[in-house]
């Protein structure tokens, strides 16, 4: 069993300056994490429309709907400072 990744390495007496900072570097990573999956479904619909496909790709999809979840995590952690 994995321990979850905020207590990964983290001192067992964190104060909360700490625990910002590890919130925030991970705001940044999901926020980078979603520029980098905007960036693969565009690819896949320029590959779409180069072959000529109608609508959107299946994979489009997925690779957006991941983004979307993406960036509302890094929101949410947004509101924690």
């Amino acid at each position: 069993v994995q321990e979850p990744i905020l207590e990964r390495g983290a001192p067992a007496a964190a104060d909360e300056g700490d625990l910002l900072s590890a919130t925030s570097m991970l705001k940044v990573d999901l926020e980078s994490l979603a520029e980098e999956l905007a960036d693969h479904a565009l690819e896949v619909l320029r590959g779409a429309h180069e072959r000529g496909e109608s609508g959107r790709p299946e994979r489009e999809k997925i690779l957006t709907q991941a983004r979307r979840s993406l960036e509302k995590a890094a929101g949410l952690l947004r509101r924690l400072g």
